[in-house]
């Protein structure tokens, strides 16, 4: 069931999950794909689909159905990047296809980042895997677009690393 995703299903490999899908426990690792997902068709448990899956809203989706909807080659299946809200309200994650690893650095991508970067939001670029130092790109005391190494830890029983900075 894809629902407002489309044939999109890059998040079900791309974001780990922790959580209970009827009862069994369910550990999907970052950068493979859910055993549960029927890739470009959606979720084969969705009804049932672990809290963290049910919670988790990329911001294509989450722009779908308002006044400013994200352009369709955004769509992260297209894009290759899936873009999500954090903890932090001003700090956003760009989870990477590894096989799209520059995406972000091209045509819309970019543009729709540096707008995102240039109203005072930083974005981490997450490769997926475990480093603890992960390249932040935010805006410098110039105005313009800097790509700094931040600190993070190690993840914690979610798959989530926080900055340490």
């Amino acid at each position: 069931m894809a629902g407002q995703c489309g044939s999109c299903t890059l998040c079900c490999k791309l974001v780990g999950v922790r959580g209970e899908v009827r009862g069994v426990p369910i550990k999907k690792p970052r950068n493979g794909w859910c055993e549960h997902c029927a890739v470009g068709q959606g979720c084969t448990v969705y009804d049932d689909r672990p809290k963290a899956c049910d919670e988790f809203l990329c911001m294509w989706r989450a722009c779908q159905g308002t006044t400013s909807p994200m352009q369709p080659e955004l769509r992260p299946d297209r894009c290759g990047v899936v873009l999500a809200a954090t903890g932090d309200p001003r700090v956003f994650a760009a989870h990477m296809d590894p096989h799209k690893s520059d995406a972000w650095k091209r045509g819309a991508t970019w543009r729709y980042l540096q707008m995102i970067i240039h109203l005072g939001n930083s974005i981490v670029l997450d490769y997926g895997d475990l480093a603890q130092v992960k390249v932040v790109l935010c805006q410098d005391a110039r105005g313009k677009i800097a790509a700094k190494k931040q600190k993070f830890s190690l993840p914690d029983d979610y798959g989530v690393q926080w900055s340490t900075e």
